[in-house]
């Protein structure tokens, strides 16, 4: 890891190659878990940019009509939970 290299690393004692339930599972490191969602919207959910379908102009489009569009939440949890909208 980066602490093995020398490099910074906010965990240096973590290994989460070998202990990857370390991010849900840790009592000393509870903040993991949002650290990790909040890493896997950003790169999963607001780059989302396909078929035809681009998440932040779904997203302005939504807040722009008053977000009250069902569509629009929907389509950001299928783009989480299944990887398309």
């Amino acid at each position: 890891g980066a602490a093995d290299a020398g490099r910074p690393s906010p965990y240096p004692n973590v290994d989460f190659c070998e202990d990857p339930e370390i991010i849900c599972g840790s009592s000393q490191y509870s903040e993991l878990k949002w650290v990790a969602g909040m890493t896997e919207w950003v790169d999963t959910v607001q780059s989302y940019e396909k078929y035809g379908y681009s998440y932040l102009e779904d997203l302005k489009r939504f807040v722009d009509g008053g977000m009250s569009n069902d569509n629009f939440i929907i389509n950001a949890s299928k783009i989480l939970q299944h990887g398309c909208h």
